[in-house]
């Protein structure tokens, strides 16, 4: 078929869908973002007035995934999502999945600087909050109260789109929260907590090591971003049964959306029509474009993993440039038994769950014996099975360091969220007029609700731009005047 032919082909195929008046948006990244945006996209114009593709080039769930071990599957990527999670308990809700039945065992965490244990939790709650106190002093409760703080702010943003308010940047976001909560952005995590009140061991400890297994980097991120992260630490958590990537694949099954997987080379404005071709590229290797009223990039614009073209749009080049890196973070599961003597020569049995760091410069960022993402027929939980996470894949060596027996090793090798530091710009959910950026989110913080919220906003705007494009009163004869409502 000649580029003629193809044009051809592919504008009648746009205009027959046009004559029944579907809207067609395009989605880039089948992750947690991109199948959200179809999700709300989907609830706010009715499933028979849209026509979505998404375009995948690898699995659907992106970041959110698992890696077999035996008969068992265990969490690679996100792995846990917050209770205070409007969105995600909602998805998970409405989706009809399950959380994650917790095996028997008592979870707990020790704090460890490379060389010993400064903090370890007890088995008996009342007994951890002497220990904490004993170590942190009043200043526990500062920043106890100062996350619980920054959490009930936060949750305005449901209140704020629930009655359908739209953000064009992160900036108008974060200040329409708390108009404090763009500030945190211009400040360290350790300078932003010492000036709340924190004391530095805290922030040096408790802080740290949250940061490093979350994100993999320090307390010179910015503030907002360490805040996320102290979040998850001190709330209850909870995860999907089958895997947290069952959110995103859900999500396609239930809409029963069109999956393109394929990678996408460029996004090419049709200034004259006022739509945008995607093109694209398969198995096949050979390129094909496809029109659609609106664009939604539901993957980083960054230097390290985007190469995506922008053209004819206006500053096309510099609306779609890349902005900053990724961070790596390297996901090693093994099973096998721990060596006890790296450890102060404890037991297994006696080591706490969850091992994390409060040194960077250690070779690994956090150690923990893992559950399955569900349990077999007979309830059993596997065999003992841990993730590490590190800055780098673990030589042969730094295995043998950690284990004193190896059955199996599999490694995710991933560029996971944002380098963050205090000069990290926050960024703008409109690249064009319905060309979007859901990853620009990720300037704030990376997680699984944030990618969520962003997904909630960018439908928010296209429906406004459209239906702003399209009076209610127009569409289809008026017979979807009641939908658009």
């Amino acid at each position: 078929m000649n580029v003629l032919d193809f044009l051809l082909v592919n504008s009648t195929a746009y205009s027959a869908l046009k004559f029944y008046n579907l809207f067609l948006p395009a989605i880039i990244g089948g992750g947690i973002g991109g199948t959200s945006t179809a999700h709300f996209l989907i609830d706010l114009f009715g499933r028979k007035n849209i026509d979505i593709d998404i375009y995948e080039a690898n699995k659907i769930g992106g970041r959110l995934a698992t890696a077999k071990v035996g008969d068992f599957e265990y969490e690679t990527g996100g792995s846990v999502i917050h209770t205070s999670n409007k969105y995600m308990e909602d998805l998970i809700s409405t989706l009809g999945l399950r959380k994650r039945s917790h095996c028997s065992s008592q979870e707990n965490f020790g704090l460890y600087d490379g060389s010993k244990f400064v903090f370890m939790e007890s088995d008996w709650s009342w007994v951890t909050m002497i220990k904490l106190a004993w170590r942190y002093g009043f200043s526990l409760s500062k920043i106890t109260d100062n996350i619980d703080t920054m959490l009930s702010r936060f949750a305005r943003i449901y209140e704020l789109q629930a009655n359908h308010k739209t953000f064009t940047t992160v900036h108008d976001m974060l200040h329409a929260m708390d108009p404090s909560f763009p500030a945190m952005m211009k400040k360290t995590t350790f300078n932003g907590f010492v000036r709340d009140g924190i004391s530095p061991k805290i922030i040096d400890e408790l802080v740290m090591a949250s940061l490093l297994c979350n994100y993999g980097q320090d307390t010179n991120v910015h503030q907002f971003v360490g805040s996320v992260s102290m979040a998850a630490v001190q709330g209850s958590l909870f995860s999907v049964s089958g895997g947290n990537k069952g959110v995103a694949e859900k999500v396609i099954s239930h809409h029963k959306l069109n999956v393109i997987h394929s990678k996408v080379l460029k996004v090419i404005y049709e200034k004259d029509v006022h739509r945008f071709g995607v093109n694209y590229v398969g198995s096949g290797k050979e390129s094909s474009t496809k029109d659609y009223d609106f664009v939604v990039l539901a993957a980083p614009l960054t230097h390290d993993l985007s190469k995506l073209q922008c053209l004819n749009l206006p500053d096309g080049a510099k609306k779609c440039s890349q902005r900053g890196t990724y961070h790596r973070t390297v996901s090693t599961i093994v099973e096998g038994k721990v060596n006890s003597n790296f450890f102060e020569s404890m037991k297994e049995d006696e080591l706490p769950v969850d091992i994390l760091l409060t040194n960077k410069s250690v070779f690994f960022r956090s150690f923990s014996r893992i559950k399955p993402v569900s349990t077999n027929n007979s309830g059993s939980c596997g065999p003992p099975v841990y993730k590490v996470f590190s800055p780098k894949p673990l030589t042969d060596q730094e295995l043998k360091v950690l284990f004193k027996e190896i059955k199996s090793v599999q490694v995710s090798d991933w560029l996971a969220y944002p380098e963050y530091d205090e000069a990290f710009a926050a960024d703008n959910f409109v690249l064009y007029d319905r060309f979007y950026y859901l990853n620009a989110i990720e300037s704030a913080a990376s997680a699984m609700e944030m990618s969520a919220i962003s997904a909630k906003n960018i439908a928010l705007l296209v429906h406004a731009s459209w239906t702003k494009a399209k009076p209610v009163e127009h569409l289809n004869n008026g017979r979807l005047k009641d939908e658009f409502r």
